[in-house]
């Protein structure tokens, strides 16, 4: 793996170490004077990695870029090169440095101002608990702002680390009968966390004494988290904008609440640029949480906007992160679904499984926004939820007051069939009320599509693209051609799904979002052995001496593919063939792994 020049020095002849480094071999990556690590990257792989076309491809064989450029050009999202992986090293490095600074500092006076750097670091490197448990146990309470957010910290990691909600909850009512002078910050971080965990809470109803300077920010961040749950994107923003919160955590969740107001509110593109500067941000700091936070953020953001490559990208390099892998909360989840879902946009099951299998580790099943739902890619039973087990879930979403995310969960729904059913209902009513562009063309869509209504459908679209949510545009249009599949008219429905296709280049691979039109059209095995070699050009003689079938059962299985696409003429069936009728990697058009959408 990679190591510190002077290592590698000693490793290998300098002699031999110049010459890898004179035919790039090998990589010294920097960002000061003295720091920095190298590590061996043959361009073959980089070259095999890109054609491969994986996201781990994307992120580290680009290492032919000049040197001179940042490690990771977070502004613009490019990856340079295998300074990705360097990096990951580098901070495994780092994260080991600072636990072993701040336990010494704690060691030598236990007290809250110097147990919180370690908790944090602590996190950051996976721990045991039983060291936190100890840093716990050990650090004597002090009546100061420190204490209060220290038993803020405790309770969060009982709650999302641990699953223990009681643990979290009597940890908080300790502090409040001990520590009363700063009532706000912890009834306020008991808000957040059942904000988080449990249902939308009231906004506590306390005073703040002047001493409590968190108190009010945080009071603050669970209003405006209250407001955009529900979709009151307007008045989210206003209230955010009346704040200038300055405490590290609150400016954080702060501005996590503009990027997402943003992207609620139909500025897809500037929620996103925001999200990355603060991901920027987070990460000099070093902050595990607020990376993971805004990491999400941005694969939201660009998934809904159809920008799965780069969504696949930002997935990628946060999950990779050493300094944020261990740091598991309903952020981590919510990266994982939809990077789950992403891929099998991409059409790449086997890494949409990898992924899935990591959310059943999740202590808590639900969190409040888009994707934050564990049972949704990974039940704890092992397989996909039922339809009516999803409609059951988003009828809970919204009960417990996350109207964003049921309604996220009920486009789910209608595109695996759900038909005229009360929490869909809801769901779209409840979006219509929202101040959401977004919502409301999701609302829509989830409305018509349940309701078989094509003219409803196509008007929802348009609302979708004014948001602009390519992602949810190139879903309503697949749903639309089914509808038409099934009213009769196939022309139309193969005519939509061209348009689609041509209109979603941006996504790059997207193969495995058109399964569902694939899955309607049924093709059987033998049709799909003909139509999977049509794009090659072949005649009808070599197509039958190919599959080793008669002529005329060769034109027997085209007729009928013409039949069920609605699509005439072998040239045509070749392009949709290269197109949204591509097969699976099993080469089978008619079956398959069930079609995970973006931001459920």
């Amino acid at each position: 793996g990679p190591v510190p020049l002077d290592e590698a020095e000693k490793m290998i002849e300098r002699t031999v170490l110049d010459a890898l480094f004179a035919h790039g071999l090998a990589r010294h990556s920097e960002d000061g004077p003295g720091s920095g690590v190298v590590g061996l990257y043959p361009p073959l792989i980089g070259d095999y990695l890109i054609t491969e076309g994986s996201a781990f491809g994307l992120v580290i064989a680009r290492n032919h870029l000049a040197t001179e450029q940042p490690l990771l050009d977070y502004t613009t999202h490019r990856p340079r090169g295998a300074d990705a992986a360097l990096l990951h090293q580098r901070s495994l490095r780092q994260m080991a440095d600072e636990v072993t600074r701040a336990r010494r500092s704690w060691t030598e006076m236990p007290s809250p101002e110097t147990a919180l750097p370690l908790l944090v670091a602590l996190r950051n490197t996976a721990a045991p608990s039983d060291q936190i448990e100890e840093v716990e146990r050990r650090t004597p309470l002090t009546d100061t702002q420190e204490s209060a957010w220290m038993l803020a910290w405790f309770a969060t990691w009982k709650a999302v680390e641990l699953g223990d909600l009681n643990a979290a909850k009597a940890v908080l009512d300790d502090g409040l009968k001990r520590l009363p002078t700063f009532a706000a910050t912890l009834e306020a971080s008991r808000a957040h966390l059942q904000f988080q965990t449990e249902y939308v809470p009231e906004v506590p109803t306390v005073e703040p004494d002047p001493r409590d300077t968190v108190g009010p920010e945080m009071l603050g961040v669970v209003a405006a988290e209250r407001l955009l749950a529900a979709g009151m994107v307007e008045q989210a923003r206003n209230l955010l904008e009346s704040q200038r919160p300055e405490n590290p955590l609150p400016a954080g969740l702060h501005a996590f609440l503009v990027g997402l107001a943003d992207m609620l509110g139909g500025d897809l593109e500037r929620g996103i640029d925001f999200a990355r500067e603060q991901l920027e941000a987070a990460n000099q700091s070093s902050s595990a949480m607020l990376i993971q936070a805004h990491a999400y953020l941005c694969v939201l953001g660009l998934s809904i906007a159809g920008r799965l490559t780069e969504a696949s990208q930002a997935a990628f390099q946060s999950l990779s992160s050493s300094s944020v892998a261990a740091y598991r909360d309903v952020a981590h989840t919510g990266i994982l679904t939809l990077g789950a879902e992403i891929a099998m946009a991409q059409g790449r099951p086997e890494y949409a499984r990898s992924l899935a299998s990591q959310i059943g580790g999740a202590k808590v099943a639900f969190g409040p926004w888009p994707g934050m739902v564990a049972s949704i890619m990974a039940p704890a039973s092992g397989r996909m939820p039922r339809l009516k087990e999803l409609c059951e879930l988003v009828g809970q979403r919204l009960d417990a007051g996350y109207i964003t995310g049921g309604i996220f969960l009920a486009v789910e729904a209608v595109e695996r069939g759900a038909n005229e059913n009360k929490h869909i209902t809801r769901a779209a009513s409840l979006a219509a009320g929202t101040e959401s562009p977004l919502l409301q063309g999701m609302g829509a869509y989830a409305a018509t599509t349940a309701a078989g209504d094509v003219d409803g459908l196509r008007e929802a679209i348009v609302k979708l693209a004014d948001a602009g949510a390519l992602v949810f545009v190139t879903r309503a249009a697949i749903s639309l051609a089914i509808l038409q599949r099934e009213a009769g008219d196939l022309a139309g429905a193969a005519e939509t799904l061209d348009t689609a296709w041509e209109r979603s280049e941006i996504s790059g691979s997207r193969a495995g979002m058109f399964r569902r039109a694939a899955t309607h059209i049924g093709l059987s095995g033998r049709e799909s052995e003909v139509l999977r070699l049509l794009p090659e050009g072949p005649t009808t003689a070599s197509l039958a001496a190919d599959l080793e079938m008669s002529t005329r059962t060769v034109e027997t299985h085209l007729h009928n593919i013409s039949r069920k696409t609605g699509v005439s003429g072998r040239e045509d069936l070749a392009r949709v063939a290269d197109t949204w009728l591509r097969p699976a990697p099993n080469g089978d058009y008619s079956a398959g792994d069930r079609h995970f959408t973006s931001g459920s």
